[in-house]
């Protein structure tokens, strides 16, 4: 993850050659361990029959060689850490970088790494998605959410939440607030409005119909998806190959609560109304709690955008010519953080608007 993943002359010529490498061997060595069939997924998606799409495959696809290869990941998945304290340019915990953006952007991002310990609970992850209902819920805009609360405060325009780096063994999550040139000045008072909403999920148990009305919103969604372009959905059914089961390959990326025990798969495509079970909203429920002890004051570092810091920075990076600083938060800001202060902040409230008939 802390590699440059973009090459030039430099680097893939010049920076090779010093390290005594032969980028041809390295390129040609990399393809006979890994350019094989069982490392590959294939979705195709057109209006011929099976039997002549399958032909298709056979004629385009069936020289590539099987060499049995085990998967690039396996020498580093769940065997290091994503992130290395002193290994890294940019500290990955109780950190700020402060960057000079092209555009006139004032933003601030909190950022957690989701480490697993294993493939399982990476596979457990992917079916429950317990970010989703986080996000739902710190990106919540109505009364007593996260944004209302700071333009209020006038302090910030807009507000998401949502996972970002999405790897085998850990991913990202990410809360991002557009600042207001006062929130900007007040920073520390954002973050500690973001870790008390936080707060408030590890000491209040998230209400069930939190869980009822996104299941419901989800399964509208998948009732009613508009038909999208062959292109689009044959990339989303190839990646979801790498990440489902085949009865998911569908559904996975576009449902929610795909566990209808902790061991059994949902096993039909029908659109929901209701959890199947109170254990199947128990199990969405154990996963988000889970999640959001994740999100601590500890394992999270900033990033701010503002063109305020022009000429104020002291490093450069070194390929695209970025002006950034590095620094670490404040201990003042971090007991804030960890120990905040309660805020006017609450739960969404019922949604009686969202149509629960059955046969709607």
């Amino acid at each position: 993850f802390s590699k440059f993943f973009t090459g030039n002359k430099k680097t893939l010529l010049e920076g090779t050659k010093r390290q005594g490498i032969n980028l041809r061997d390295e390129l040609v060595k990399f393809y006979e361990s890994y350019y094989s069939s069982n490392q590959m997924s294939l979705a195709l998606v057109a209006p011929q029959s099976l039997p002549q799409l399958r032909q298709y495959v056979s004629d385009a696809f069936g020289d590539i060689p099987n060499r049995q290869s085990n998967p690039p990941e396996d020498k580093w998945a769940f065997k290091i850490q994503p992130y290395l304290a002193g290994k890294s340019k940019i500290p990955a915990e109780k950190s700020i970088v402060e960057i000079v953006p092209i555009q006139d952007l004032r933003q601030v991002t909190i950022t957690w790494p989701i480490v697993f310990s294993s493939k399982e609970e990476r596979e457990l992850y992917r079916l429950n998605k317990p970010d989703y209902f986080v996000a739902s819920l710190l990106g919540h805009e109505g009364a007593g959410s996260l944004l209302s609360y700071l333009k209020e405060k006038r302090w910030a325009n807009a507000l998401g939440a949502s996972d970002n780096a999405d790897l085998a063994d850990f991913g990202t999550f990410e809360v991002t607030v557009e600042l207001t040139p006062k929130g900007l000045n007040a920073i520390d008072d954002v973050c500690e409005a973001i870790f008390s909403y936080i707060q408030m999920m590890k000491t209040t148990p998230i209400p069930n119909y939190v869980f009822d009305e996104n299941l419901q919103l989800d399964e509208l969604e998948w009732r009613f998806t508009t038909k999208g372009s062959a292109s689009n959905y044959v990339q989303s059914l190839v990646t979801a190959m790498d990440k489902f089961p085949p009865s998911l390959y569908i559904a996975g990326p576009r449902r929610l609560a795909l566990l209808e025990t902790p061991t059994t798969l949902i096993s039909s495509d029908q659109p929901r109304t209701s959890f199947k079970s109170n254990e199947q909203r128990e199990i969405l429920k154990e996963a988000s709690t889970d999640f959001i002890n994740r999100l601590t004051v500890d394992n999270s570092f900033l990033t701010v955008f503002s063109k305020s810091f022009e000429g104020q920075t002291t490093q450069t990076e070194e390929w695209y010519g970025t002006s950034y600083n590095v620094k670490p938060v404040s201990m003042s800001a971090l007991m804030r953080w960890k120990n905040p202060s309660e805020f006017p902040l609450f739960y969404p409230r019922r949604n009686i608007f969202i149509p629960s008939e059955k046969g709607l």
